[in-house]
C-alpha cells in the first residue's frame, strides 16, 4: 500500500481509514513504512489508540475519509458506465440488419432485425440501471391481532 502523508500523523489517518479503522495495524503498518523500532501487539495498540484521541488526527480522518468516498464513488460510475456501454453495444448488435431468408433457404427482399428479443432485453436493462422502471414490492403486514382500545372523552 502506498501511504499518503508527510507525517506520521497523517500516514495513521490514511492507513487507518484504508484498513477498515484498525487503529493497531494503523499504527504498525506506519511503524513498517517508517522504519521505526518493532514492538508488541498490547504497545501498538495502545499508540493506535492514542493516536486516535488526538483532534489533528480525527481531522485528517475525516479528510480521508472524504477523499476515500470520493474514489469509492468514481469507481462505481466508471463501473456503471463500462455497464451501460455494454448494453448499449448489445442493443446496437441486436438491432443490425441482415439478410433475410425463408423456410427454403432463399434470400428475401429486405432485412431482417438480429434480434428484437435481445434488442427490448437490453433497452429494458439500460431504462432499469437509470431509474426509469421501479420494481414493484408486495409487503403484508403479519400483525393480524391489533387491539385498539376506544377511549371515551368528555368535553365540556
Amino acid at each position: 500500500m502506498t501511504i499518503k502523508g508527510n507525517s506520521i500523523e497523517e500516514m495513521f489517518a490514511y492507513v487507518y481509514v484504508r484498513n477498515g479503522y484498525n487503529a493497531t495495524k494503523a499504527i504498525e503498518t506506519v511503524y513498517e513504512k517508517t522504519g521505526k523500532k518493532k514492538t508488541t501487539y498490547k504497545t501498538l495498540k495502545s499508540r493506535g489508540h492514542a493516536f486516535l484521541n488526538k483532534e489533528k488526527v480525527q481531522e485528517l480522518i475525516e479528510q480521508f475519509e472524504y477523499e476515500f468516498k470520493l474514489e469509492q464513488d468514481q469507481e462505481f460510475y466508471n463501473e456503471k458506465r463500462k455497464i451501460i456501454n455494454a448494453m448499449w453495444k448489445v442493443y446496437d448488435k441486436s438491432m443490425e440488419e441482415q439478410k433475410a431468408y425463408d423456410r427454403n433457404g432463399r434470400e428475401l427482399d429486405g432485412y431482417a432485425v438480429n434480434s428484437i428479443t435481445g434488442a427490448n432485453k437490453a433497452l429494458e436493462s439500460l431504462a432499469k440501471a437509470i431509474g426509469l422502471f421501479v420494481d414493484k414490492v408486495e409487503t403484508k403486514n403479519e400483525n393480524t391481532n391489533l387491539n385498539i382500545d376506544v377511549i371515551e372523552v368528555e368535553i365540556d
